[in-house]
């Protein structure tokens, strides 16, 4: 998969955030994006680069159809405005093609999206792991002896309730 760089405005054309450069095998990102930006802009990239799959002489243009599919699938999936994406000349694209090959074209664009999906869920759950687990180490005081003091104390009234109920049980019998 492609490297990724924050840029200055040289490596990237004025209307991108961000940009594929298969020659380098790198992803440039605009710098000062807010997050969804930098998902919006990062995500068909991603797609280039899934595509490219290490081609240093890739041609964006031959998958360029799939590649909005496939960030169109994405950001739907992540909560993402949608509005910037346009299949207005999708009929064009499929306009020659019989109906199990337009499948076969819709399956490239699902099975990039769901790639993706897949390595995206693996690195937040990672995350979501490392975060649980630094957050289970900053509270040493949970099993502390006043802690555990506290449950003992806490504890004994309830068994004096369970057994005094038991007792009234008794004495209505």
């Amino acid at each position: 998969m492609a490297d990724l760089s924050r840029s200055t405005k040289k490596f990237l054309p004025d209307e991108k955030g961000a940009f594929f450069k298969p020659e380098e095998g790198c992803i440039y990102v605009r710098k000062g994006m807010s997050a969804q930006e930098i998902f919006q802009s990062l995500v068909p990239e991603l797609v280039f680069a899934g595509y490219a799959d290490g081609n240093p002489h890739y041609d964006k243009n031959e998958d360029a159809f799939h590649v909005s599919c496939a960030s169109y699938m994405l950001c739907k999936k992540y909560g993402m405005d949608t509005s910037r994406y346009n299949f207005l000349h999708a009929p064009e694209f499929f306009e020659k093609m019989e109906t199990q090959e337009v499948r076969v074209e819709l399956s490239r664009a699902r099975d990039a999206a769901n790639a993706i999906s897949a390595r995206m869920a693996k690195v937040l759950d990672q995350n979501r792991n490392a975060t649980y687990r630094q957050s289970e180490t900053e509270r040493p005081e949970q099993d502390s002896p006043e802690n555990e003091k506290t449950k003992k104390e806490n504890s004994e009234p309830e068994k004096k309730d369970q057994k005094s109920r038991g007792q009234h049980k008794k004495e209505e019998r």
